[in-house]
């Protein structure tokens, strides 16, 4: 056999097997459909007793100015006033795995250089928070609430009770915190 025929015939075979492969990977991917992980759907006879307590302290506050009126006092005199453990820092209770347990309302979110995007009819609006902390005030469906915060564009220095749907978070880091008992 000639070089040149076993040249023609090794490429052949090295064509045939990368034929064989790319059908093998096209029949492995179009079966193996991978699911989007949704968190489970939670029960309001679950939300613990020190949450309740917060949501209850909230109430009282929406349309007031909470400590000098930035983000982080809210968090603070809610968790003070229901006699919540935290380090007075950013550590606002246990952490919380949001895409997979319940979040419920009193729970805490620590927010850094997010930008959020939503639609309000043709219009676009874009809010940029380098640092904010809001608090789950109702849980309208999985990992879409409607909060209290303060120190916003929106609200300024009073609390109010705004939506919060994460899937509009488009950079960003946060972290969900559910508040502890002393």
């Amino acid at each position: 056999m000639t070089m040149s025929k076993i040249n023609t015939r090794f490429h052949f075979i090295t064509a045939l097997l990368v034929a064989m492969l790319a059908a093998m990977s096209f029949a492995f991917s179009a079966s193996y459909k991978t699911e989007a992980v949704s968190p489970p759907i939670c029960d309001s006879l679950q939300i613990p007793e020190l949450n309740k307590k917060i949501v209850e302290y909230i109430k009282g506050q929406v349309r007031y100015k909470v400590g000098q009126g930035e983000a982080w006092d809210l968090a603070a005199e809610a968790l003070n006033a229901v006699e919540a453990k935290w380090d007075n820092e950013y550590k606002f209770g246990k952490l919380v795995d949001y895409k997979n347990e319940c979040v419920f309302p009193g729970d805490i979110i620590y927010m850094q250089n997010v930008r959020i995007e939503y639609k309000d009819g043709r219009t676009l609006y874009t809010e940029k928070l380098p640092e904010h902390i809001a608090i789950v005030y109702e849980v309208e469906e999985a990992e879409d609430y409607t909060v209290a915060e303060q120190n916003t564009g929106r609200l300024g220095q009073k609390v109010g009770l705004t939506p919060l749907a994460l899937k509009n978070i488009k950079s960003g880091k946060i972290k969900i915190y559910r508040p502890q008992p002393k």
